[in-house]
């Protein structure tokens, strides 16, 4: 098994986002919250709807570290 440096070039930042901007301009309230998220990709491998996790199609590491 191989594993790739995901460090991004040692720069480990914890970044904090704000999306009151998002919500004041364009005036996007999220329904959802982390945890809802969470479940929802649980249930979709739990159903078969995402039937192969590893595939490359579900990875953006590629486009992250290069």
């Amino acid at each position: 098994m191989r594993y790739k440096d995901m460090t991004f070039g040692g720069d480990m930042r914890d970044i904090s986002v704000s999306f009151e901007k998002v919500q004041q301009k364009l005036g996007f309230n999220a329904t959802h919250n982390l945890d809802d998220g969470v479940r929802e990709v649980l249930y979709a491998l739990r159903t078969g709807l995402i039937q192969d996790p590893q595939n490359q199609r579900y990875r953006n590491a590629q486009f992250i570290v290069q």
